[in-house]
């Protein structure tokens, strides 16, 4: 048997090769090993074998040192490809020189795709003057980075990313290291989080402000009380006058001509004005009778939205809620808006009318603060299937193509600074989506905005116990 027979092809294909190129050595070395003497022989076989044990140990350690090579590649792998967050070198013109496994996947392309591409690509671009200065700054200073990008996929999803970076020189140009981190979900619950204390706050501030308008209803209820009684009952003083006043002047119509009482009477009466005064005195009378009621209905409407905090779901006239929901806001209407009233015809729906009367609120203070100086806003109702529709239209300006889909975002206004808290119409949303509605928009620039609010005539009522606006306790511990 061969004693080659038991060694790889490679290990086999090595021997014949140094065999080759010792027969080649022995052809140009001058001598003869016959000519060589037993001692000089031994010698050159005791270096052999010292030589051939001195080779095995470098293979042995070679051979380990290639295992712990593996073991390293495997450890990288692991550490560098497979690692959670992506990695990447950026060259300083911008192109992506290396990346890991998990950039690739963060971004939506092979590994390979990503090399030589520009980073800005997959930069959202919104934010690309934001990573431009970073990159700067990073180069200029040498200074490490930590930030926040929304970046794109390959195929144009966007994304939230953490995006850490520092600066190091290969071959004598500098390279931008960079890790990625996507914190989407994160930046979800955050933005869940603030809308719901955007939520909150907003439910106690109306809570404060219902609490004020019951103290301010019940502080005007008292002396309207008393007015409204006096100027009854001077009503009937005054028409016990009126009628003594006839008979009087009946009386004195008897009287000679050139009856000097008779006479003064006259003049009194035609100085101080008898007949337009009594027609007038009896006018006057019902405009505060009048002025009154109209007391009495606002102090009403302030003491049903002082409520508005109630949590129990119950069957009522929309159109009822609506007009109470005026008689609180006309104040802010009257000086610049014609109200058009469409009211169809609608069946009691069931819900929460002193929270839909917020909706309602903010709706009609938005329409009026978008007419500059004098417009229109129309109400009008509707039914559809087993839902009710409102919707309030307005003549103003507009609202910008770009911004409609950010309206319903805690803290988005296009008011200006000081004006608007941009949480209104975040809580309208709410407050509608917890009585399983929908609040739509359609506007155009320079004619006007139109929301809908649609709501289900039986709204259930589980949908709302535990809504945001009520679950304060849960809201706070979140917080």
């Amino acid at each position: 048997m061969s004693p080659l027979g038991n060694l790889s092809a490679q290990t086999i294909e090595l021997r014949q090769r140094a065999e080759a190129a010792f027969r080649e050595a022995a052809a140009q070395s001058p001598g003869n090993l016959a000519d060589l003497s037993p001692e000089v022989i031994g010698l050159l076989l005791h270096e052999l074998r010292v030589h051939q044990i001195e080779l095995e140990m470098q293979n042995e350690e070679l051979r380990c040192a290639q295992l712990e090579l593996d073991a390293s590649r495997a450890r990288y792998f692991e550490l560098y490809d497979l690692a959670p967050v992506g990695y990447c070198s950026i060259s300083e013109s911008g192109l992506i020189l290396h990346a890991n496994l998990a950039a690739a996947t963060l971004l939506g392309v092979t590994r390979g795709a990503l090399v030589r591409r520009r980073f800005s690509r997959f930069i959202l671009r919104d934010d690309q003057d934001s990573y431009y200065l970073r990159r700067k700054q990073l180069i200029g200073g040498g200074e490490p980075q930590s930030f926040e990008l929304r970046m794109v996929t390959s195929d144009g999803t966007p994304f939230w990313s953490s995006v850490a970076c520092s600066v190091a020189q290969n071959e004598g140009a500098p390279e931008i290291r960079i890790v990625l981190t996507d914190i989407s979900a994160r930046k979800s619950v955050e933005a869940k989080l603030e809308q719901t204390q955007s939520q909150l706050l907003q439910s106690e501030k109306m809570a404060a402000i219902g609490q004020l308008a019951a103290g301010v209803a019940h502080e005007i209820n008292n002396p309207v009380g008393f007015v409204n009684s006096n100027v009854g009952t001077l009503g009937e003083y005054l028409t016990g006058l009126l009628q003594l006043v006839d008979a009087y002047r009946f009386a004195v119509k008897s009287s000679p001509p050139d009856d000097f009482a008779l006479g003064k009477a006259n003049r009194l009466a035609d100085e101080f004005e008898l007949d337009y005064v009594r027609g007038d005195a009896v006018a006057l009378l019902a405009e505060s009778k009048d002025g009154l009621e109209r007391i009495k209905r606002i102090v009403n409407d302030l003491k049903d939205f002082a409520h508005i905090d109630a949590v129990v779901w119950e069957s009522f006239d929309l159109h009822a809620c609506l007009d109470r929901t005026l008689n609180v806001v006309w104040n802010e209407l009257k000086y610049k808006v014609t109200l058009a009233k469409e009211y169809g015809e609608l069946p009691a729906i069931t819900g929460l009318p002193h929270q839909l009367s917020q909706v309602f609120m903010n709706l009609l203070i938005n329409a009026a603060q978008a007419i500059p100086e004098r417009g229109t806003i129309t109400l009008r109702t509707g039914r559809e299937a087993d839902s009710v529709w409102v919707e309030v239209e307005d003549t103003g300006v507009g609202i910008a193509p770009e911004n409609l889909s950010h309206i319903f975002e805690p803290f988005f206004t296009t008011k200006p600074v000081g004006l608007g808290t941009g949480l209104g119409m975040a809580v309208a949303y709410g407050i509608v989506k917890k009585h399983e509605g929908r609040i739509e928009v359609r506007s155009i620039v320079g004619q006007g905005s139109t929301f809908r609010v649609s709501l289900p005539i039986c709204a259930a009522e589980t949908a709302g116990q535990r809504g945001p606006l009520e679950d304060t306790d849960r809201v706070r511990e979140a917080l």
